[in-house]
């Protein structure tokens, strides 16, 4: 009677201890993804009344992004920094690029299917990789909602912006830059 007593209680123990884990787990796994990085900033899903990379808003190939057709933004930090910097790199901490994928040319970024961005966090972030965050918001219901497994350092991300570290991560900036008279 004593055994199976103990044997109930050990794996009731043990239960509660996976269940207290599981919790611990869940609460870190959320400030992970913190509340100053990319994914977690509402704010963001106004990026349709930012500046387009684009000249008149067109929308262009996104070779990086496998070809898909996007309309790309830069909130007002990234704009205010690359319209008065002859030396564009590095943007300052606060400045988020999105790209907006689109069906075709005119469909409005209002109406894209998903969303990509890209935030310059504080110094110390992601030092190895220009402390920038990603994001991507996908449309559910008519509604932007981020999607929770990309994570603020998504590796699949980091793997393709390293190769424009000498750009600040980020090539769209000469795009938008070489349209203006500087």
């Amino acid at each position: 009677m004593k055994r199976k007593r103990f044997a109930e209680m050990s794996v009731f123990k043990m239960l509660l201890s996976l269940f207290c884990v599981a919790l611990m787990a869940a609460g870190c796994g959320s400030n992970m993804t913190s509340k100053v990085e990319a994914s977690n900033d509402e704010s963001l899903k106004e990026f349709s009344t930012w500046t387009p990379i684009l000249n008149g808003d067109k929308a262009f190939k996104s070779a990086g992004h496998g070809g898909i057709l996007v309309k790309s933004y830069l909130n007002p930090i990234a704009k205010a920094h690359l319209d008065k910097m002859e030396v564009p790199y590095p943007l300052p901490e606060g400045s988020v690029l999105a790209k907006a994928v689109v069906s075709s040319a005119d469909t409005s970024s209002k109406d894209a299917s998903r969303v990509y961005f890209m935030k310059k966090e504080k110094s110390g972030f992601d030092s190895a990789n220009g402390d920038w965050s990603y994001a991507l918001a996908k449309r559910v219901n008519g509604t932007l909602a981020f999607d929770p497994s990309v994570k603020p350092r998504e590796a699949s991300c980091i793997s393709c912006h390293v190769k424009f570290a000498e750009y600040d991560y980020v090539k769209t900036v000469d795009i938008y830059r070489n349209q203006k008279v500087l």
